[in-house]
């Protein structure tokens, strides 16, 4: 059954009550309503109430206790993780806590990304240009929470291999083996709507909201380096800026 927008309706009720549990608006070992209970606030079957528990189950998330019903799990398999922005530094040492799943690189025109304006204006391209495109997936538990593509020329992509992207960011391969420095970076962070590419891919439903970062690395000689674009689960992150008290004293 599909929700007028195209979304599977256990896909919109998943994702309400896996919110629901991440916010503490149901706590852990609370007990969920009955199937009947939520068939009727969300106005659905019982058994599309079943599709979205069973997800939340394997995830770790809810748990079923014979003849009781089901529980919000004792502790949380995975937990908010916060996003401290703002400080480039900071991004590429947190890419190192995550378990990662390399997807196939790509040799993609710019016309075929998500984001064609965006590397037409960095790279000073066009649309029927060449770059390549290195995928993939940072897991916590088996769960993917973070989908990130790398974009860099042709000639500095012959120097990544597989093993190498699985162990490290990719600037410090890029570092370690042509011993490139970064002069500066830039960041952009915005809300946006998940593709059913990259739903698929996070396992979330399409249309959810998504955490987009954008992050730009040029050279010391200010030449374009790198393009990195990445689509993060808001239900395991949070944006965290911090403020300075100096500031309040200008107002």
């Amino acid at each position: 059954m599909l929700h007028k927008n195209g979304v599977t309706l256990y896909s919109r009720i998943e994702s309400i009550l896996r919110n629901r549990i991440l916010s503490g608006q149901y706590e852990p070992r609370e007990k969920l309503p009955t199937f009947k209970e939520l068939a009727f606030q969300f106005n659905v079957s019982k058994i599309t109430i079943r599709g979205a528990v069973e997800n939340l189950k394997r995830e770790g998330l809810l748990v079923g206790r014979s003849g009781k019903g089901m529980f919000v799990a004792e502790s949380i398999t995975v937990p908010k993780q916060l996003i401290v922005t703002g400080d480039i530094q900071s991004v590429i040492a947190d890419a190192e806590r995550y378990a990662i799943k390399v997807l196939e690189p790509q040799t993609v025109q710019v016309a075929e990304t998500k984001i064609a304006k965006d590397l037409r204006a960095f790279f000073q391209l066009s649309n029927l240009d060449n770059l390549v495109c290195f995928r993939r997936m940072r897991l916590i538990k088996d769960v993917p929470i973070y989908f990130i593509e790398n974009f860099l020329p042709t000639e500095l992509a012959q120097l990544v291999t597989r093993d190498d992207l699985i162990k490290k960011p990719l600037l410090k391969i890029l570092k370690e083996k042509r011993a490139i420095d970064i002069g500066r970076g830039e960041m952009h962070l915005q809300a946006v709507t998940a593709d059913f590419e990259t739903a698929e891919l996070l396992h979330c439903p399409g249309y959810d909201p998504l955490i987009q970062i954008q992050v730009y690395y040029w050279l010391p000689s200010g030449e374009p380096l790198e393009m990195a674009n990445s689509y993060m689960r808001p239900d395991y992150f949070k944006y965290k800026a911090e403020i300075d008290p100096e500031g309040f004293k200008a107002l």
